[in-house]
This record gives structure tokens, C-alpha cells and sequence, in this order.
């Protein structure tokens, strides 16, 4: 289990493709990570304990487990708009993320068989989408200092985040294997 974290931790990201887009928007200018980190984490975890229960033991036992999105849905929407209140009324700003979020419920919740190993996915998701936001942010940086031509200017995060995900590829050693050919 702990190798399966530690691979969610790099690809939930960087493989899923979970909020690849939204990281690459995110790193230019981290204000307000840490607070979206905080209310992401809370609000997906509350929201996975309880569509996990609700799952194993009222969708499960019924044969309708193929809902378990909509409960997953209405769930995530209340903690998040729960979460996002007490932010606004602590520190008078907002911290608002869905997508993300929301699509690392529903991975933890179709992967996982416990709930220990829901809440742990979770966990790793979002630190693995919030941790590639600084890394973004210095490859952004140092493609400004490198003053590219005016046609790459933007696409040059993209090209370093391509690189790091080929990076992250080459360690993959599935390939190794013989499979159908043995």
C-alpha cells in the first residue's frame, strides 16, 4: 500500500492528468495556495469518509453503485460550501476549488478498498497537485529569465511540464515486462 501512495503522489497529477490544467494557471501566482490546500483537504476528506460509508453500506448492499458519483456530488457540494464558509468568515477570503478536489473523491473512492486507503489517496492527491504548483512556478520563472522568443512564451510551461512527466515516465518499468509475448 505505501508504494501505491507514493506512486498516487506523483501520478495523480502528472499521469491522471487530475488538474493539470488548473496547476499550470495556479502557479502564476501562489496567493492563496496554502488556505486552498487547507479547505480542499478538509473538504475532500469529510466528503470521501462519508461517500465511502454511504457507498459500502446503503448503495452496495441495494445494487445501485453506479450512483455513487451523484452521492459523491451532493456531498463534496455541501462540505465544500460548509468548508468555504468558515474561510470567508475567519479571514475574509475565499478559497474556492471544485474540480480538483472532486476528481480526487472519485478516484479515491473507485480505487480504494478500505476507508483508510480512501482518506490516504486523498490525502496524497491533493498534496501531489499543491506540491507541483511551486514547481511549476520555477520553471515559470526561469523561462522568464531566459527572455524566449515572443512565440514561446507561455508554451514553455508546458513543454517543462511535458518534459517532467516524460521524466516521471522513464521510471515506469512495466515495460520490462514480457506480457502477452511470454
Amino acid at each position: 500500500m505505501l508504494i501505491e501512495c507514493v506512486f498516487l503522489l506523483v501520478s495523480a497529477v502528472c499521469l491522471y492528468g487530475i488538474g493539470m490544467n488548473r496547476a499550470i494557471v495556479l502557479s502564476s501566482g501562489r496567493k492563496g495556495t496554502v488556505l486552498s490546500f487547507v479547505k480542499s483537504l478538509l473538504s475532500a476528506v469529510a466528503t470521501v469518509s462519508l461517500s465511502f460509508l454511504l457507498t459500502r453500506y446503503l448503495l452496495v448492499p441495494s445494487g445501485m453503485q453506479e450512483l455513487y458519483p451523484i452521492i459523491c456530488v451532493l456531498i463534496f457540494g455541501f462540505m465544500s460550501v460548509f468548508f468555504e464558509g468558515i474561510i470567508r468568515l475567519t479571514t475574509k477570503s475565499f478559497a474556492a476549488e471544485f474540480s480538483v478536489s472532486f476528481l480526487t473523491v472519485v478516484l479515491a473512492i473507485n480505487e480504494s478498498l478500505t476507508m483508510a486507503e480512501a482518506v490516504l489517496f486523498v490525502i496524497c492527491c491533493l498534496s501531489s497537485f499543491y506540491l507541483l504548483i511551486p514547481v511549476l512556478h520555477a520553471f515559470r520563472k526561469r523561462n522568464e529569465n531566459a527572455e524566449p522568443m515572443s512565440v514561446f512564451r507561455n508554451s514553455l510551461v508546458l513543454f517543462s511540464f511535458a518534459v517532467l512527466i516524460l521524466w516521471l515516465l522513464v521510471f515506469d518499468v512495466s515495460w520490462l515486462n514480457g506480457g502477452i509475448s511470454r
